[in-house]
């Protein structure tokens, strides 16, 4: 199918559609069309992601949004584990938890 062909609302709600955050990533590899619907600034895709599994970014731009889900995303998968020798992901770790349990 040429999702280029489609209006930008059908390749939006197509995204929306899309259960996977890998699965969305890969559509919207697409073609510029997909990636557009993905990506621009004024989806909501990222933003109804957050919303479905996290409490709501309150004055967040769409940038602040896709990479706050997809951090926190890829460290609770992760099961952050503390050791000494990874400072830097160590600290990121410790600010995705912080953020969850004070709701920033």
């Amino acid at each position: 199918m040429a999702f280029n062909r489609l209006p930008m609302e059908i390749n939006e709600q197509i995204a929306y559609n899309l259960k996977n955050d890998k699965d969305l990533t890969n559509f919207s590899a697409v073609c510029r069309t997909t990636r557009d619907a993905v990506l621009f600034p004024r989806s909501g895709v990222w933003r109804v992601r957050f919303s479905e599994v996290f409490d709501v970014p309150s004055g967040k731009k769409f940038q602040q949004t896709r990479k706050e889900y997809q951090e926190r995303m890829r460290y609770i998968q992760r099961h952050c584990q503390l050791s000494q020798g990874q400072q830097m992901d160590e600290f990121r770790c410790l600010r995705v938890m912080r953020d969850l349990i004070v709701g920033e």
